[in-house]
């Protein structure tokens, strides 16, 4: 027991810490672009090394994994975050900048990985502990810009908010230690299967597809409601700020409330259910009255739907992958950073050659993929119970 409240602990913690490397470094990106003299160019460099980090890192930690277990790849992650966030403080161009935003992301996509391949070690209700740990993300992603907000106009440097969070990752560090390492194994080995044997599940190949399509539309909404709500509706720059906050908070709220009722009403259902719910909410969020109130509160109810969506793949994974669950984990990562680096080709290049109206409201119809795949993933996990029960 005590076990399980170091991980809780430990998994809380880091996951804030996550969340708040999600926004910070777009916050300040203004500041530094200036100070740096970082073109446009410059600075999508920056921001792709980052996913670079992330998808090399999915990788490598798989291996890890499935070789020496879940604490080397936490212990490297716990290592590299801090390290990450101290070279981004000391950046004097735009190379080392990419360099630091790199290894910040690659130490993140360790940790993202190694504490979920333990959940199912601990507790039977996978869904409820990565929607709580999901949550925090969210809530350190909706407070960073606050304070950061706070830190400049007050005339404090965002250096220090950097280096108290890179001071903060210590703590869940130490509890680290108090964690036993094992291999990332979720359920009693099946001698017939290899340890790559659920590539072959097309669950699996589901929830990957389900996971690229969920991060498309996640971060088409959250990185281009703002240039839609100014762009097209003309709403002022400072109220199309709000709206990736307001995106948010929706995902922190959806995922501390979906955490009591999804492994109760069932993994595949709830995803179902939820997804089914979303298509129209997603669709007046996309296709907007031209009322910020009302597209305000769309983007916020879009963060509900969206919140468990990441949280109960995972879980599903995790429940239903009996043996190589590290190497699963790894590519499921995998495919959702593909989504987020298809996100912004697809809306970008729609919106260039058919206006931001055409690019926003794209997102929709990849939002009905989701759906269609959600159905796919209801009726495999209700074949794969079948098979377990034999």
């Amino acid at each position: 027991m005590k076990e399980f409240k170091s991980y809780k602990l430990m998994g809380y913690m880091i996951y804030f810490i996550q969340g708040t490397m999600l926004t910070s470094l777009a916050v300040i990106m203004p500041l530094l672009r200036e100070k740096l003299g970082l073109t446009y160019e410059s600075t999508g460099m920056v921001f792709s090394m980052g996913m670079l980090g992330y998808l090399i890192g999915s990788a490598i930690t798989g291996i890890m994994l499935e070789k020496s277990g879940s604490k080397l790849p936490s212990f490297i992650g716990y290592i590299l975050i801090p390290l990450g966030m101290v070279g981004i403080i000391l950046s004097g161009n735009s190379a080392f900048l990419a360099v630091s935003n790199f290894i910040c992301s690659f130490g993140t996509s360790m940790l993202q990985i190694a504490l979920p391949s333990m959940a199912k070690r601990y507790t039977d209700k996978t869904g409820k502990m990565l929607n709580l740990f999901h949550s925090l993300c969210a809530l350190g992603a909706v407070s960073s810009p606050l304070i950061l907000g706070v830190f400049i106009s007050n005339g404090i440097s965002w250096r220090y908010f950097y280096m108290l969070t890179a001071i903060s990752s210590i703590v869940p560090f130490l509890i680290m230690f108090r964690i036993k390492s094992k291999k990332a194994v979720t359920h009693a080995e099946i001698k017939e299967e290899n340890s790559f044997s659920f590539i072959k599940k097309p669950l699996y190949i589901f929830l990957c597809m389900a996971v690229m399509i969920y991060v498309l539309t996640e971060s088409g909404i959250n990185s281009w409601s703002p240039m839609f709500a100014h762009d097209s509706l003309n709403f002022e720059e400072t109220l199309s700020g709000l709206l990736p906050s307001l995106f948010w908070f929706g995902l922190f709220l959806g995922r501390f409330i979906s955490s009591k009722f999804v492994d109760k009403v069932g993994k595949s259902k709830w995803l179902f259910t939820v997804v089914l719910a979303g298509i129209p909410v997603v669709f007046f969020s996309q296709k907007p009255y031209p009322n910020f109130i009302f597209i305000a509160i769309m983007v916020f109810v879009a963060g509900l739907i969206h919140s468990s969506v990441y949280p109960t793949l995972q879980s599903l994974l995790i429940d239903r992958i009996h043996k190589g669950v590290g190497y699963a984990l790894s590519i499921f990562a995998a495919f959702g950073g593909l989504g987020g680096m298809i996100s912004g080709m697809v809306v970008g290049n729609i919106s260039k050659n058919f206006g931001i109206e055409n690019g926003f409201f794209s997102i929709f119809f990849f939002f009905l993929l989701l759906f269609a795949i959600v159905v796919l993933i209801f009726f495999s996990d209700k074949r794969e119970i079948g098979r377990e029960k034999v």
